[in-house]
């Protein structure tokens, strides 16, 4: 009897340490399953990797430039943050205006205060947060191996740049864009269409070896030597200022040593000026 009650209880003992070794075996798998999944290593020389990745500086309570990315990996050397999906906005200190660039891959340098994109950056000009009252004229372009000084906000690049806006567009090799003077420069190879009122009638061609745009000013100034071409209508010249009307189209031009034709079937003008005022009609046909 004794010695089968040994067995029963060692039996007991035996179902209860199963019972508490699947117990545990079960908790064991349950934490293991509940447990945050242990995120990848970093890349080599890298400090840090985050995505939809958000920065802002301010100017006093008014945010000067607000940069997203939707990949951010902070590189440790050289010290700089590279960033994927880039869209940086420039936002103007009086109004609600702000200009808009994108580009796929950026590098920022906070040492430098710059930020560079070698690859296509398109840059959009003259937005509002305020759709009601608009900033100004939009205009867009598009370049490479953009250098955005994060302090000044001032952009540039060395390399050929397409721009367009409402009333034409153009190319140019070199430009720089300062949204504190709304002042566009184009530094070489110029050549501006400009469109007027009427879409049937061809736009004004203009060349430069330099442009100015001052958007505060209404003016554009073309640098020597300077060309404009409509129709039957050419004028080549020194130094030149274009100046816009309210609406933005071509209301006048003043030249230097200007020379030029008018070759029309009926009528044919040729004239020669040291100084010379050309003014245009609200179509953008020559008066």
């Amino acid at each position: 009897m004794l010695r089968r009650a040994r067995w029963l209880i060692l039996l007991a003992i035996l179902a209860i340490a199963g019972t508490v070794a699947s117990v545990y075996l079960a908790q064991k798998e349950a934490l293991r399953r509940s447990r945050p999944r242990v995120s990848a290593p970093l890349p080599a020389n890298t400090a840090a990797s985050a995505n939809l990745w958000e920065y802002e500086m301010k100017a006093g309570d008014k945010a000067k430039l607000l940069i997203r990315a939707k990949q951010f990996e902070q590189v440790k050397s050289p010290p700089v943050f590279v960033l994927r999906g880039l869209e940086l906005e420039i936002h103007k200190l009086e109004g609600s205006g702000y200009d808009l660039v994108k580009s796929a891959q950026a590098t920022l340098d906070q040492e430098a205060g710059t930020m560079y994109a070698d690859g296509e950056v398109e840059i959009t000009m003259g937005l509002s947060q305020d759709p009601v009252k608009p900033a100004g004229r939009i205009m867009k372009i598009r370049t490479s191996g953009v250098t955005l000084d994060v302090r000044t906000s001032k952009a540039s690049t060395p390399r050929h740049a397409v721009f367009e806006f409402d009333q034409g567009g153009g190319e140019a090799t070199g430009a720089m864009y300062d949204p504190s003077t709304h002042e566009l420069e184009m530094n070489s190879e110029v050549k501006l269409d400009w469109r007027g009122a009427d879409a049937r009638k061809p736009p004004m061609h203009i060349e430069a070896s330099r442009l100015l745009y001052r958007e505060l000013n209404a003016d554009i100034q073309l640098f020597a030597p300077a060309s404009l071409t409509r129709g039957t209508f050419t004028m080549h010249a020194g130094d030149s200022v274009v100046f816009l009307n309210a609406e933005g189209m071509l209301d006048r031009v003043e030249s230097k040593e200007a020379t030029g034709s008018d070759r029309q079937k009926k009528r044919q003008v040729q004239y020669s000026a040291d100084f010379l005022n050309l003014f245009l009609t609200p179509k953008g046909e020559v008066k």
